[in-house]
C-alpha cells in the first residue's frame, strides 16, 4: 500500500504546485490583461490595486468595472497522463470612488475556480498501481486601496482565500490472478486567510510614466487542514477489511511577496508598456520567479482600442523563448457611459509539466 500513497501523495503535490504557480498567468483587468498582463506604469488603468494602486490619482470620475474570462480550456499533462477541462473563471470586479483628497477602490479578484481529473498508473513486480484523482481549487483575493490625489502615492490592503478540496482513489491490482484487489480512498480540504499589504508610486515626466507596487508577505489568520485515509484490504475471497484513519495533509501555501516595476510611454494615441515582476517563491524564501510583459495599445479618434500583449518568464529553468509565456489581443470599444472589451489568450507553461490555458476575455466598465 505504501506505493499506492506514494503515487497518489505525488499526483497531489504536482496538481497544487501547478494550479496554484498558473495563477499569474491569467488575464486581469480590462486592459491589463490584454496588454501581456502589464499595467503598472500604464496611463488609463482598469486594475490599478492589482497592478499600481497610484495610479488611482490620475482617476477624474468614479465607476464600476468587471473582467473575466469565459470559454477557458486548461490543459496539464503529468507524467505522460493528460488532463483538460474548461470552466468559466470571473475576473478583476472593482468600484472605484472619488473623493476630495483621496480616490478609493473595493476590489474581488477570484484568482482560480478550477476542477482537475487526473490519473496517475505506475507498477512494480507484483501490482500495478492506478491513482484518480479529482482536485477542486478555489482561491479569492479582495481588498481596499487608497490613493493620495496630489501625491502619486497609494496604500492598500488585501486578503486571500484559499480552498482546496482532493478527492482521491487509489487500487493495486496484482498482477497474479490468485492476489485480490486493494483499495485506498482519500478524502482531504484544507483552508486558508491570509492578509497583507501594499505600497505603490509611479511618477510622470510628461508621455513617460515610471511606476512600482510592493505587496507585503502574507500574514496568516486561521488555516485548517484535514485528511481521512479509508482502506479496504482483502482477507479471503468473502471477506473484506476495512480501515480508517487521519493522515497529514499539508495547508495552502501562504501569499508570497510580490515586487512590480513598470514603465509606460503614450504618445499621439499610441501607448507601449512594459513590468518587470518578480514573484517570491513560497517554498523558498527570498528565491524570486520573474517576469517580463511588454503591451502596445493604439487608440482612435472615435475612442476605438487594439490591444496587443506578451507575457515571458525569465530564469534558470527557462532554456529557449516561448517555454513558459503569454500572449494576449483583443478590442475595445466606448459607449455613452461605459466601455467595453473583447480580447483571447493564451498561456503555456513547459518549464516542468506541460500546462496551458486558452480563453475568451471580456469586461465592461460603467462611469458615474
Amino acid at each position: 500500500m505504501l506505493m499506492i500513497s506514494y503515487a497518489r501523495l505525488k499526483l497531489l503535490a504536482l496538481c497544487l504546485f501547478w494550479c496554484l504557480t498558473s495563477t499569474a498567468e491569467l488575464p486581469i483587468g480590462i486592459y491589463e490583461g490584454l496588454l501581456g498582463n502589464s499595467g503598472a506604469a500604464l496611463s488609463d488603468s482598469t486594475a490599478p490595486s492589482m497592478y499600481n494602486a497610484s495610479l488611482l490619482a490620475r482617476r477624474k470620475v468614479g465607476g464600476y468595472s468587471y473582467s473575466g474570462s469565459t470559454l477557458e480550456t486548461t490543459t496539464l499533462s503529468i507524467d505522460s497522463e493528460k488532463s483538460t477541462s474548461s470552466t468559466l473563471v470571473p475576473g478583476y470586479m472593482s468600484s472605484v470612488m472619488i473623493g476630495e483628497f483621496y480616490n478609493h477602490e473595493l476590489y474581488v479578484v477570484p484568482l482560480l475556480e478550477t476542477q482537475l481529473n487526473l490519473d496517475f498508473v505506475n507498477s512494480d513486480a507484483s501490482n500495478t498501481y492506478s491513482t484518480n484523482t479529482i482536485l477542486n481549487l478555489t482561491s479569492i483575493r479582495v481588498g481596499y486601496s487608497f490613493a493620495f490625489r496630489r501625491f502619486p502615492f497609494a496604500f492598500g490592503f488585501t486578503a486571500v482565500s484559499t480552498e482546496q478540496k482532493t478527492d482521491s482513489i487509489s487500487e493495486a491490482n496484482p498482477i497474479s490472478s490468485d492476489d485480490l484487489i486493494s483499495v485506498s480512498k482519500t478524502e482531504s480540504l484544507a483552508k486558508s486567510l491570509d492578509v497583507a499589504f501594499t505600497f505603490s508610486g509611479h511618477h510622470q515626466f510628461g508621455g513617460y510614466t515610471f511606476g512600482y507596487q510592493y505587496l507585503s508577505r502574507a500574514w496568516r489568520l486561521t488555516e485548517s487542514a484535514d485528511a481521512e485515509l479509508t482502506t479496504y484490504l482483502p482477507g479471503t475471497a468473502s471477506t473484506l477489511t476495512k480501515s480508517t484513519s487521519s493522515v497529514n495533509q499539508t495547508p495552502p501555501s501562504s501569499l508570497s511577496s510580490e515586487l512590480r516595476i513598470g514603465q509606460g510611454f503614450f504618445s499621439n494615441g499610441h501607448e507601449f508598456t512594459t513590468d518587470t515582476f518578480l514573484s517570491e517563491d513560497p517554498e523558498k524564501q527570498n528565491s524570486y520567479d520573474t517576469y517580463q510583459s511588454f503591451g502596445y495599445r493604439m487608440v482612435s479618434k472615435n475612442e476605438h482600442q487594439v490591444l496587443v500583449g506578451f507575457r515571458q518568464k525569465l530564469g534558470v529553468g527557462i532554456k529557449h523563448f516561448g517555454q513558459a509565456s503569454y500572449y494576449s489581443c483583443g478590442y475595445s470599444w466606448k459607449n455613452r457611459g461605459n466601455r467595453s472589451v473583447v480580447g483571447l489568450y493564451y498561456s503555456i507553461d513547459e518549464s516542468d509539466n506541460f500546462s496551458s490555458s486558452a480563453g475568451i476575455t471580456f469586461g465592461s466598465e460603467y462611469f458615474f
